[in-house]
């Protein structure tokens, strides 16, 4: 097992990244560079920095980022967004040549909410999610003698995944209770950020006699979602919310004890949640001990260029589409950046959940990384159908990544999807070495008790039943289909997005 690095001192990482100049071409020359960010269990030191050209990064030794951050905006193709006539100037002229522009990013189903589901758990769509979990409906097993097919994918239907498929989150806190207070590591934090969920909160009483004054807003089990953002004083909607569709994280869903976990992880964007003490994300920006390590940051459907102007116009009264989108991109971002936890060592990636949908060019089905194999039809999970209904994936769209160890103003045309998003996240933070087997019957949240567990002997066990072994192929150490091999085309970010740009 590796054990993570502790934090950087903001002057290690300037001296490390410094000394480090983008390479091109012909320019062979070395510098120091800060190397892994992991290392093993029991050793009283840091690894020495090694020399390495820039760029040198790679999926076995990425940077050692410790925050992440992660926008997700609504149903935009690449030539849209990026094009000359985009109304996303702010994103397009300013903040693409910060970072580095991936070019050939795709999501990886339509609609929306299965595209959420494989940023937080690289689980594909279902037909349920297809239909972007119109009704909240229970899990519903194809075949009960086969729950989970190929790469963890869980075999059925429904808007809330078993209890014992994983997701980043689980990883981290597993990763938390096994490492907690070694090396001076105090644990990893995470957070989704929900634009309007406090406003969702005031505008309807809370179902099933939770608290009122608690947040992670959904619909009941097996009713209506009606938190579609069509009210009229906020666009919070619950299916972009993708902690929801993991009973790993709500439990059964119900009571205000299932729901604690999430409550005080999937807090209001803005406000976060003054009941528990918990602050919005501008508060939190303000220091690096209460920035969370990984944040999935989603705004409402005026902000997140889903609704027009005039679906707009009762509740933010901007102008909607990607014009809105920028605003809040022109808010968020600079506060982002000027964080301590960013200018240390953090990464910031702007997405879409997927491409338009029926509206634009066949490239707005298309997926990458093992999705487009045999005519699409390979690697589709529970899927009955394409996951982009009429081809592969969810499109193409692009992503922009800014990050202290980008260089600025480049491009990269790497294919990468959500499942690609989330074994880099996996590799960043040394999740790698975190294995729940979907194989194994046994809910997320019993492993999490049992390694929280006072008992040696019940801790040992559970540790050893998350630990990766050695040697373990791509598809043990990543969850769901980010393990695909990458041979078909599944990658973490590497040496071409992390190229180490001085500053």
């Amino acid at each position: 097992m590796k054990l993570r690095l502790p934090l950087l001192t903001l002057m290690a990482v300037a001296v490390a990244i410094g000394g480090c100049r983008a390479s091109n071409g012909s320019d062979n020359n070395t510098t120091a560079s800060t190397g892994s960010n992991k290392h093993q269990v029991g050793e009283d030191t840091k690894p020495p920095a090694k020399t390495a050209a820039c760029g040198s990064f790679s999926e076995s030794e990425p940077p050692p980022i410790e925050h992440v951050f992660v926008i997700v905006l609504e149903n935009k193709s690449f030539d849209e967004t990026y094009g000359p006539d985009s109304p996303a100037v702010y994103l397009r002229d300013t903040l693409v040549p910060q970072g580095q522009l991936l070019t050939h990013f795709y999501g990886t189903s339509h609609a929306s909410t299965g595209n959420y589901i494989s940023l937080l758990g690289a689980q594909a769509p279902n037909p349920a999610s297809h239909g972007d979990c119109a009704v909240f409906a229970q899990w519903t097993p194809f075949n009960p003698a086969q729950p989970v097919l190929d790469y963890g994918q869980a075999n059925g239907a429904g808007c809330m995944y078993p209890a014992n498929i994983p997701t980043l989150v689980d990883e981290m806190d597993a990763y938390s209770l096994i490492h907690a207070g070694k090396k001076g590591f105090k644990g990893f934090t995470w957070r989704g950020w929900m634009q309007d969920m406090a406003l969702e909160q005031a505008g309807a009483p809370r179902d099933n006699q939770r608290p009122e004054d608690k947040t992670c807003v959904g619909p009941p089990i097996n009713e209506i979602d009606r938190t579609n953002g069509a009210d009229e004083f906020e666009q919070y909607a619950a299916r972009h919310n993708p902690f929801l569709f993991y009973r790993s994280v709500v439990g059964d869903g119900v009571s205000a004890t299932d729901l604690e976990r999430c409550d005080s992880n999937v807090i209001d964007l803005a406000v976060g949640s003054p009941s528990q003490g918990l602050p919005g994300l501008t508060q939190a920006l303000k220091s690096k001990d209460t920035t969370p390590n990984y944040n999935l940051i989603v705004p409402d459907n005026c902000h997140n260029a889903h609704d027009t102007e005039s679906q707009c116009a009762s509740t933010s009264g901007g102008p909607g589409g990607l014009a809105e989108a920028d605003l809040f991109l022109k808010h968020w971002v600079p506060q982002i950046l000027a964080s301590p936890a960013y200018k240390e060592a953090g990464m910031l990636v702007i997405l879409f959940d997927e491409a338009n949908f029926g509206q634009g060019s066949d490239e707005d089905f298309d997926g990458c990384c093992g999705q487009e194999l045999d005519g699409g039809l390979r690697h589709r999970g529970a899927d009955l159908g394409l996951n982009g209904i009429t081809g592969p994936g969810g499109g193409r769209f692009g992503t922009v990544v800014l990050s202290p160890f980008t260089k600025a103003g480049t491009q990269n045309d790497t294919k990468y999807n959500h499942y690609s998003m989330v074994r880099t996240i996996e590799n960043l933070l040394g999740l790698d070495d975190i294995h729940f087997d979907p194989y194994d019957s046994t809910p997320i949240g019993d492993r999490l008790a049992a390694l929280n567990s006072d008992d040696a002997t019940t801790r040992d066990a559970a540790i050893a039943a998350v630990t990766v072994a050695a040697g373990a192929e791509d598809h043990q150490r990543y969850i769901g289909y980010a393990g695909l091999p990458a041979s078909e085309g599944m990658h973490a970010f590497g040496g071409d997005v992390f190229n180490c740009e001085p500053k």
